[in-house]
């Protein structure tokens, strides 16, 4: 596998014939497709319930996938586990989904709750299956954990889907911490920088930073971001 959709490819495959009936929801840049302009990702990440360690390794592992070496000795991955195939890899959490910065954990039970089914349309092809996407609201819960510049632009690409407000604003105040206080805060200012804006627009082939559409879509994006993190 040495390119972008060779990866996309196998990533449709497994997804399609992945047991979802046995809980668990799709997670991370894959998601994103189901509300917004599709990207490219390196990996697909999946929550499942803690109960389905074991077997869901075993059943990666016997169609060649490699668990990495770190995820299998170090008790810190106990609730994670990273698997291989050439440059292709899954990303599976258990239980939980834990930031390591701030040591905030988001509860499976909670992520995998009134999942979004649908057929994914992604870069390179679609699903011929409904997958089971976090929804909405999960998906800014998650994507302000992880905080990175890719994490925002994901944001900004599914900030045109209705989602309750308020139902992250209280999963993020049940889980706050100082040091998640001071990364959202962070956040929050560094939406104001036009490298990010910048970034955003061109991960999806949006057009220039001045186009009208452009500059009203940041703007709606950078509101709905204060309404949930503002204190």
């Amino acid at each position: 596998m040495t390119n972008q959709l060779d990866r996309e490819a196998a990533a449709i495959r497994l997804l399609d014939r992945w047991p979802w009936t046995e809980g668990g929801c799709l997670i991370g840049g894959y998601a994103v497709a189901a509300y917004g302009k599709p990207r490219f990702s390196q990996d697909i990440d999946i929550v499942l319930p803690a109960s389905r360690r074991r077997t869901t390794i075993a059943r990666l592992e016997a169609d060649g996938f490699k668990l990495r070496a770190s995820t299998r000795v170090h008790p810190r991955f106990a609730d994670a586990a990273t698997l291989l195939q050439d440059d292709f890899s899954v990303d599976l959490m258990f239980g939980r989904v834990r930031d390591k910065e701030s040591g905030v954990s988001i509860r499976e039970e909670w992520i995998s709750a009134r999942p979004h089914r649908t057929k994914l349309d992604l870069l390179t092809g679609t699903t011929t299956e409904e997958i089971p996407v976090a929804r909405p609201a999960a998906m800014w819960v998650l994507k302000l954990l992880a905080g990175r510049d890719q994490d925002l632009s994901d944001l900004f690409a599914i900030a045109g889907e209705p989602f309750d407000v308020s139902e992250v604003r209280q999963e993020l105040e049940r889980v706050m911490a100082p040091a998640l206080r001071a990364k959202l805060s962070e956040i929050r200012a560094r939406v104001s920088a036009p490298k990010i804006y910048s970034d955003a627009l061109s991960a999806r082939s949006m057009g220039k930073r001045d186009a009208p559409q452009n500059v009203r879509a940041w703007a709606r994006f950078r509101q709905l971001l204060d309404l949930i993190v503002a204190r």
